[in-house]
């Protein structure tokens, strides 16, 4: 799971620093699933994912805040 989510990651625009200041601060397991979950609200209907890497971002902070 962890290997297809860093795929992902280049895939949908988020950078590879990112991805793994993300492994760092939540664990791989809790990073991919974030990756799946970003990629998935891009197509959102309401309030679509418009920035994969800024949301993930915003995510890292969220964690790091507790």
């Amino acid at each position: 799971m962890v290997e297809p989510a860093r795929i992902t990651c280049a895939e949908i625009g988020i950078n590879r620093y990112v991805w793994n200041e993300a492994v760092q601060v939540m664990g791989a397991f809790a990073a991919a699933i974030l990756v799946m979950v970003t990629e998935i609200n891009q197509q959102h209907p309401e309030r679509p994912v418009l920035n994969p890497e800024g949301f993930l971002r915003g995510m890292i902070y969220a964690a790091r805040a507790g």
